[in-house]
């Protein structure tokens, strides 16, 4: 064998371990996430499906009427819109940090609609 053949066996050889930690890498990471995931309280999943669906909607990626797929049943189904309210607020907001609202929480769009709020100018929820 010469030092050429050699040399190219060495290289696909490093190559080959280099997918190979990055995969454990990746998925050690994937693992990780759903572990947290599993560890966060009703109230913290809520609140981080509401600011996903404002960034998501933000970037353009759904909307108050985008339809999404049922991940087990195969079956479609709506997206709820969420967004941020406070009881002494008139407003809706898309960010729970906006206009410095205290004791915030999140609701569906048309709730916060029928309870007579409207959208807020600075962050711009769905409307």
């Amino acid at each position: 064998m010469t030092k050429k053949h050699s040399r190219s066996k060495i290289m696909l050889a490093w190559a080959l371990l280099l997918t190979l930690v990055l995969f454990s890498c990746a998925n050690a990471a994937v693992k990780g996430y759903q572990e947290q995931l599993a560890a966060m309280s009703d109230d913290e999943l809520l609140t981080l499906q509401s600011d996903l669906d404002a960034e998501l909607e933000s970037r353009g990626l759904i909307g108050g009427s985008s339809i999404l797929s049922g991940a087990s049943s195969g079956q479609t189904r709506r997206a709820s819109v969420s967004v941020w309210i406070s009881s002494s607020g008139k407003k809706y907001h898309s960010k729970s940090s906006c206009s410095g609202m205290e004791n915030a929480w999140t609701v569906d769009l048309q709730t916060a609609k029928e309870s007579g709020k409207t959208a807020c100018k600075k962050c711009n929820p769905p409307d």
